[in-house]
């Protein structure tokens, strides 16, 4: 029975946020720019370094190129979510989620291009059942 409380807990929480991110974005920020929102985020996950160097060090003392490459996600990552808030400023939540979910579908595309990996057919397969729930959501 635990097993199905972990199975439905993430797309509830998942589900959650979105609806969260839209009524902060029609409540706070309906005329104004949603960068002002992403800066406040990313200001609060700084303010969670010292704990993060005191308690996880290790986690810290990776070399400078695995630092530029965590930073380069971060900035892909924050201007995705830049994106996805000014989005949502535009359209429904039910409308901007499920191309928040589309992201596997780059994931295939980078790993087959970039690092040679096969895709097999249930992972094809999975891919082309997002693309037709996005376009039946989008429709």
């Amino acid at each position: 029975m635990s097993w199905l409380v972990f199975a439905f807990s993430g797309p509830v929480f998942w589900a959650m946020s979105t609806h969260f991110d839209k009524y902060l974005v029609e409540r706070y920020f309906k005329h104004s720019d949603t960068a002002v929102l992403l800066l406040f985020t990313a200001v609060m996950g700084a303010l969670t370094l010292p704990f993060i160097a005191f308690y996880a060090g290790p986690v810290t003392s990776s070399g400078v190129g695995s630092i530029a490459l965590i930073m380069l996600s971060g900035v892909l990552y924050m201007g995705a979510l830049l994106l996805y808030l000014r989005a949502l400023q535009t359209e429904e939540a039910s409308v901007v989620a499920p191309f928040f979910q589309a992201a596997p579908l780059f994931g295939y595309v980078l790993a087959y291009f970039v690092l040679g990996e096969r895709l097999s057919a249930n992972t094809l397969i999975g891919g082309a059942i997002i693309v037709v729930g996005v376009i039946i959501a989008v429709r």
